[in-house]
């Protein structure tokens, strides 16, 4: 029998389908891009080595900080805590102690590590020195106030000195004589209201920006209102003194070229009538 033979089958030819997208090649930049130029830190200047120099560093400790915006920031720092320290001696109320929040603190890092050792450094050397600064400030604050409580005393002495002069020179028999301490009780209660009247003198004096004038100008200031009755004693006793001096006078022999001298009687008048006429300003 003849042999059975496939058909052969031709081959189809694989149809492929166009895409529709045209691919195109990736373009390459050849050429190099440019870096982008770097921001140098400004260099340390002169200034801030003579800064630098004030708060005992050298050339390379200032170099250490590594910008100057980080040297300046810190000296910044520095240099409010030392206002602050300094105004805070100055304006501190007398007799008063210092709150939490007048304390000056330690300039520290939360971190040192973090830091440049010679940046660390620098902040010890400051505590260090301001604390020091506020020591000597302290001291100079109290010795200052010794010498205004020595100045204090010694006016308050000169002014009882004045003051017993003055009122030693009025009525004896209202205010005594002598001192505080060798007077009677009642001439002590006397001479202890007119100082009282004067020390309001003095003191509105003061209050008023005015110059506060003398103890014995106070004196007389305050002596009507205090005993008015000494005024008129005062004038008595000034007129007879001034008429026992004219009575005096007249006894002498008149030259030619004078009048006749009054009587004795008239001379005592006179002489109160001025004295009235001449202090009647009150």
């Amino acid at each position: 029998m003849p042999e059975e033979t496939t058909p052969e089958t031709p081959e189809t030819e694989t149809e492929v389908e166009e895409s529709p997208y045209i691919e195109e090649e990736p373009v390459y930049n050849l050429e190099p891009e440019e870096p982008e130029p770097e921001v140098e830190a400004p260099e340390f200047q002169a200034q801030h080595y003579e800064i630098g120099a004030k708060f005992g560093l050298t050339p390379d400790q200032v170099d250490g900080f590594g910008s100057t915006e980080l040297f300046e920031g810190a000296l910044g720092r520095l240099e409010a805590i030392a206002r602050v320290a300094a105004q805070g001696q100055n304006t501190q109320p007398a007799g008063t102690e210092p709150g939490p929040d007048d304390t000056i603190s330690e300039f520290t890092f939360s971190d040192p590590a973090e830091y440049d050792p010679e940046v660390v450094e620098l902040s010890e050397q400051t505590n260090r020195r301001f604390a020091a600064l506020e020591k000597r400030v302290e001291e100079l604050t109290n010795e200052n106030q010794f010498l205004q409580q020595g100045s204090v005393q010694r006016n308050a002495e000169q002014n009882v000195v004045a003051f017993e002069k003055a009122v030693n020179g009025l009525d004896e028999e209202t205010f005594g004589r002598g001192s505080f301490d060798n007077v009677g009780s009642q001439h002590s209660n006397n001479r202890m209201k007119l100082a009282q009247a004067v020390s309001r003198l003095g003191h509105g004096y003061s209050a008023r920006g005015e110059e506060v004038p003398p103890i014995e100008k106070l004196v007389e200031e305050a002596l009507p209102g205090t005993f008015p009755g000494e005024i008129g004693n005062q004038a008595l006793k000034t007129a007879a003194s001034e008429s026992r001096r004219q009575r005096g006078q007249a006894v002498a022999a008149p030259t030619r070229d004078q009048p006749s001298e009054k009587t004795s009687t008239e001379a005592a008048i006179q002489a109160a009538a001025d004295w009235f006429r001449e202090n009647d300003k009150r």
